[in-house]
């Protein structure tokens, strides 16, 4: 099953208390292909050693799914570590179209730097299915301090979505000298009317699908 990789281009919104290791976006901090670890990172921290704060981003990602794949799953990706303090949260997730994000929760708290698999549910597949094409990378961190001299402190190094899919195959019809794609295709068998999902052609009296 061929599988589409998109990482993020665009800073869309954020909130909390939020850090980069240079520059002013957090796109470019996590959108390479090799992880760099503490090279380029997006840092989420607590405002105050004695507070605790929740910040996200939220990040336009590479091209719209194809109008002509039907996707079958989603995967988020994210290399991360927590450094200090406590981490009571790390959610990572998609925003499809214009719908709110959908996340799934951390498998663990990691202390070096470790690329864990966020698996979206089939609620997301089926908006995106739907017509909501356009997708946001989401990353959300609940931070603590030390409750004396130490901030919480989590890093994001590296994050992008895999997703998988299967090409529709799509039938043309000329209407009044004009190629339209059908919605739909009917044949009649035993004189009821059925929707069929491939054509076949006969050639060289090998049968293939139109």
């Amino acid at each position: 099953m061929p599988t589409l990789t998109l990482r993020p281009i665009a800073d869309i919104a954020k909130s909390g208390t939020i850090s980069y290791s240079s520059g002013t976006s957090a796109y470019a901090m996590i959108s390479e292909v090799t992880a760099d670890d503490a090279t380029t990172t997006v840092k989420f921290s607590s405002a105050d050693a004695k507070s605790t704060t929740t910040s996200y981003i939220k990040c336009q990602l590479t091209n719209s799914i194809n109008t002509n794949y039907n996707v079958s799953a989603v995967r988020v990706y994210v290399r991360w570590t927590h450094s200090s303090g406590t981490n009571n949260s790390f959610n990572a997730g998609v925003a499809a179209g214009s719908n709110s994000e959908i996340t799934v929760s951390r498998p663990s708290v990691p202390t070096a730097y470790t690329t864990q698999t966020f698996t979206m549910p089939t609620s997301l597949i089926t908006q995106i299915n739907s017509g909501s094409r356009q997708l946001y990378l989401y990353i959300s961190c609940t931070e603590t301090g030390d409750g004396s001299k130490t901030v919480g402190q989590s890093l994001v190094t590296q994050a992008y979505i895999e997703v998988d899919y299967t090409e529709i195959q799509k039938v043309y019809i000329k209407v009044d000298g004009t190629w339209k794609a059908a919605s739909a295709i009917y044949v009649k068998i035993d004189g009821v009317w059925k929707t069929v999902t491939s054509i076949y052609d006969k050639i060289s009296d090998i049968w293939h699908t139109g």
